[in-house]
Formats: structure tokens, sequence, C-alpha cells
């Protein structure tokens, strides 16, 4: 049934009242089919205007839009300052001077139908007042049928008081209409039929359409244009898409289904943003729970509650499944993507597996491919491990997974022990020869990564014992790895400061990343650097790009602090005093004002301390530099 089939009755009845005495509201969130709706019940009647008041700034604003629409519903156009023309000569003559713009105008707008419609109401610039005023004339003073169309919550915003108290003297009737997600996508593909270049797109859509409506109905937005600009953009690199890969219908599906419902979260304003769609989410509840802590859980992520609202559509795979992050990132946060990223993104897909799959993946997928297949795969990872060639983590727990079920089996070991001990010594030969990633800390990898799996897989026997303990030594072993190399870390950072500061703020900073920047936000890599080494530096740039340097220091401790609460790692506190102490010896050493600047720095951005080495003003002791 339409989901608005109650609509055009109500607006039937309501057009037919004499005189009604008051407006009938159509209420409904923005984007939600609402104009679409009243223009289809609009199409042929001629005792009925359509005006909108977006922008409108008083009363007379809105008489003006009315006298415009009615122009052109009549065709009239009168030629540019005739009635200035009729005015001089008139008056040239009689000696009287005639107001022939205003009897035109006069004049037309005596036609004005009995049915107004004012669409847009909330985005007038008008106060609530004059606005509901001015709309009154023409219910009360002049006995017209008058339907507004607006969303009432943006106008109770407004002035919820005024609102109220005012509404009750003109609103006398409101109807609250719903996206009709099956009209609109009728709508949307129609729309597409003057592309030809996107016949192949529309084509798509169109045998998909139950599919488009069921996503948008789980995702519970009300702004049908959300999907709208979902399927334009699906319509858009469509034919990027590979053949092969369109011809896995079932592929398509997962595809279309994911993209539609992390688009619809992104514009929608549901604070996904873009770390939400690199999947970088969960590990703060992964420690939280790993570590035993008691009390409130964090706060889940915007990808987090997406993932509990798609929990049973069938198609919608997020945490990478489908759409990976970096596609994620491009597609949808930049806006952006070209043939050979989507391309590249997509076969990594188990949903649109091809022949040229990794030997590990179609070990994962074992239960369901042929004998040869697995036999082929198997023989190949053996050799794999042997060469020593999984270096990814996620990889290797994948590995860890896959093997001890087949070790359930019999095939290719003999027993989960067996397994265990050959992954353990993998491991433990990777760190000894620097081969394993030195940018994942424990902290990055402790939570979502093995909670969740990575290359839209899950992982096999997560929950069991070798599990658990394999994970935690490559943590370690990870961990290690990182710390082994900060001594580089700290040189490469401290250089980036001197080449380019704001590059150097972002990546200690908790901010938005830049394309290629580092992140350690979280970890407290200056903790071995050399506090005066760091004090020189920061405070050998001019004093402005001191205090920027300076700024996020406060933050950033806080931060690790509260990480360090949550089972993390200790915090750069006391390196900071450190460095700190080594900024007073430098005032000590250095001319009156900037002796002054440098403890004015240290006043603002690093008196949060409060440590013991602290100094005092010293009272203009500092030296007294020429």
């Amino acid at each position: 049934m339409d989901a608005n089939h109650h609509l055009r009755p109500q607006l039937d009845a309501f057009a037919r009242l004499a005189n009604p005495g008051f407006a009938l509201l159509v209420d409904a969130p923005w984007g939600a089919g609402k104009t679409h709706e009243l223009k289809g019940w609009l199409t042929g009647r001629e005792d009925a205007l359509y005006v909108s008041i977006y922008g409108a700034k008083g009363s007379c604003a809105i008489e003006e839009a009315l006298f415009q629409t009615l122009l052109k519903r009549k065709d009239l156009k009168p030629p540019k300052g005739a009635t200035q023309i009729m005015e001089g000569v008139a008056e040239k003559f009689t000696g009287a001077k005639i107001d022939f713009t205003g009897a035109f105008r006069r004049a037309v707008m005596k036609d004005l139908p009995r049915v107004l419609v004012f669409d847009d109401l909330e985005r007038a610039e008008m106060h609530l007042t004059e606005l509901l005023s001015a709309i009154n004339r023409f219910v009360e003073h002049e006995g017209r049928n008058v339907v507004l169309l607006a969303n009432q919550a943006e106008l109770r915003d407004k002035d919820p008081k005024t609102y109220e108290r005012t509404k009750e003297k003109v609103i006398g009737r409101i109807i609250t209409i719903y996206p009709d997600v099956d009209a609109a996508t009728e709508s949307f593909l129609a729309s597409m039929e003057r592309a030809e270049h996107q016949r192949a797109a529309r084509e798509f859509l169109t045998s998909e359409k139950a599919l488009l409506c069921s996503v948008f109905d789980t995702s519970k937005a009300l702004n049908l244009r959300l999907l709208r600009y979902a399927m334009l953009e699906i319509a858009r690199v469509f034919d990027g898409i590979p053949e092969e890969l369109r011809e896995n219908a079932e592929g398509m599906r997962y595809l279309l289904a994911t993209f539609v419902a992390l688009s619809i979260a992104f514009h929608g304003g549901e604070g996904l943003g873009i770390e939400g769609l690199g999947q970088e989410t969960g590990w703060a509840h992964a420690v939280w729970s790993a570590n035993g802590q008691k009390g409130e859980a964090p706060p889940k992520s915007a990808l987090e509650n997406l993932q509990e609202r798609f929990g049973e559509h069938p198609y919608v795979r997020l945490h990478s499944q489908v759409v990976s992050a970096k596609l994620a990132i491009a597609w949808i946060g930049k806006g952006h993507v070209d043939d050979k990223l989507l391309s590249d993104e997509l076969r990594k897909s188990p949903v649109f597996r091809l022949q040229d799959s990794e030997a590990w993946q179609t070990l994962w997928w074992w239960p369901k491919r042929k004998d040869a297949e697995v036999e082929a795969a198997l023989k190949t990872v053996k050799r794999q491990i042997g060469d020593k060639e999984f270096h990814d983590p996620a990889v290797i727990m994948h590995l860890l997974g896959i093997l001890l079920d087949l070790a359930d089996q019999k095939i290719g070991w003999s027993s989960r022990h067996d397994v265990e001990n050959e992954v353990r010594a993998y491991i433990a030969t990777l760190e000894q020869d620097n081969q394993l990633p030195k940018e994942l800390p424990r902290r990055r990898w402790s939570g979502v990564s093995f909670d969740h799996g990575q290359f839209g897989l899950g992982f096999h026997q997560k929950d069991s014992k070798e599990f658990a303990t394999i994970r935690e030594e490559l943590l370690e072993a990870l961990d290690r790895s990182f710390w082994k190399a900060n001594q580089e870390r700290v040189e490469e950072m401290l250089s980036l400061a001197e080449a380019d500061l704001g590059a150097f703020v972002e990546a200690i900073d908790d901010g938005g990343r830049r394309a290629g920047s580092p992140n350690y936000a979280h970890e407290p890599i200056f903790a071995d650097a050399d506090p005066v080494e760091v004090a020189r530096l920061l405070f050998s740039f001019e004093p402005e790009a001191t205090h920027e340097a300076l700024r996020p220091f406060e933050r950033r401790i806080q931060r690790m602090e509260r990480d360090t609460r949550a089972g993390g790692q200790s915090s750069e506190r006391d390196w900071l005093l450190r460095v700190r102490k080594a900024a007073y010896d430098l005032a000590s050493e250095a001319t009156p004002i900037r002796a002054a600047q440098i403890r004015m720095a240290i006043k603002w951005y690093l008196d949060f301390l409060d440590g013991p080495d602290k100094e005092p003003d010293d009272g203009g002791k500092a030296k007294q530099g020429v």
C-alpha cells in the first residue's frame, strides 16, 4: 500500500471546504518527499497555486512570490518598463500621477485561486509570529484554503513557545506523511532515462529496486535525497567496475547494499566521519573488556551503531567486508574514486572472488571449494610459510584460524598443538629478522582488527585457547618491533617539525589526518627522546611557531593518561617535565625579551604539568642580553 495513501483524500476534503478558517499543515522531515507528493496532487488542478517561500524576509516577499507565480501561470510578460512609460504619458497629458504598476499587480492578484499551497516555511527568514501572521491574512481575512508544507520539528525548534501559541490560531489540522521509498525510487530511476551513458547502471538499479528500498528502510533515514545521491554515485562509477565482477550478481548485491548503507549514514549527519569509513573503531571497547574494567563501557561509535542497525540485513556487510576502508574513504568520504582503485579494492573482497585469489583466501573457503583447488592452495600456503612470505599480522592470524580448522580435520597438520607451535615459531623468526611491521604497536591491534577480521573475512577459531595465546604473543611482538624502531621514529618526527610544523602537530595530536601523515596521537614516542634536544628545537622556532608546537601537548598528555586508565601505556608526562626544565634553562641564558617569551610560552602550555621542577618567575634575573 502507498505509504501516504491517507494524504490525497484529506487534501481533497480540505479543498472542498468553503472558507475553512484554518490552515492545513503537511508535516514531514526535509527530504521526505512532501513537495513531490503535493505537486502530484496539484497536477491538473486549476483551483490551486503552489509557491515556495524559501528565504522570504517579510510579508511583502510572500506576496511577491505569489505575484510572480501567477504571472508565470498566466504567461503574462509585460514589456520591461512598460508601466513606467504609461505612467509618464498619463501624467504629461492629465497632470495626475497614475499608479499603473500597482493597478496591474492588483488586477493580477485578484485571480489568486482558492487553494494556496505554501512550501518551505522552515526556510523563510522571518520571525515565526510575522510568518504565521502573514499566512493568516489569507486564511482568516480572504477565506482561502491554505495548505502549508514544513518540517514542524524545525519550526518548533526556532521558538517553541511562540510556535505553539501562534500555531493554534492559524493551523487547524496536521497531516504527517512518510518517505515513500518505492515511489521515490521509481521517480529517481525515471530521471536517469535521459542519460544514455548510464543505461547499464539504470538497468542494474532497476533490477535491484527492492534491495534499494530495503536498505533505505533499514537505515531509518527519512531523507529520500540521500537515497537518490547514493544511486547517482553508483551510476557514476558503474562502468568502472570490471565486467567480470558485474557478472557476479550476488557480489553486486552486496556492493550495492553496503555502499548505500554507508553513503546514507555518512551524508545523513549521523556522525560517521572519515575515521568511521576507515574502520578505525572499537579498540577502546576491546581494551575496556580485555582488562576487566568495571562501570560504564565507552560510548559506541557511529560505525558500531550502524552495524547494530544493519545486523540482520542479508546484504549489508560492514567492517571492510565488501567496501574496503580505502575504497570507502575515496568513494564516499572524498567523493572520487578512479577505475583502478575501484577494481583493485573490489577484487580483494570475498564476494567477488576470482581465480587469482590468494591461496590463503582460498583456504579460508575450504569447505566450499573443490578438492583440487583446496589441495593446490594448501601446497602453496605451506611453501609460503616456509619462505616467510606472510608479514601482515591480520593474514598471520587468519592463517592460524584456518590451520587450526584444518588440523581438526587432519588436513595438512596432525594436531592443533603442531599448528600453534609452528605459528609461534613463525612469529618469533619474523621478529628476529625485523620483518614484522614497525608501525603497529599493541594499542592499534588489540581491538577491532582481531575481533572482526580483515579483507572482508572473519577469523576462524577466534574464540579458541590457541587463538588467544598466539594473539597475545603477536601483540607483544608487534609492540616490541614498534618500540625497537622508536629512536629512528623520534628523529624523523623532529626533522618533520623543522620541515613542516603543521604536519608534525597533526601527527602528535588527535585531529584530522593529512593523507600520508603519520599518526602518533596515542603513543608516547617521545618518552625516550632527549628532552634538552627537543626543548632547543621547539624554542628555536619563531615565537608563534613555538606556540603552535606546544599547544597540543596538554591534550596529548591527558589523552594518553586516559588510555593508561583504560589499559594502555604510560604517558609522556615525566619526559615533558624534563623538557620544561630544559626550557627554563634556555630562558636563563637568553636575552630579556626572548627569556620572557620562553617563560610565557611555558606558562601558557606547560604549567598544567605542575611538576616539582617548575620554576617560579625569576623576577627578571635571567641573563641580561644585549
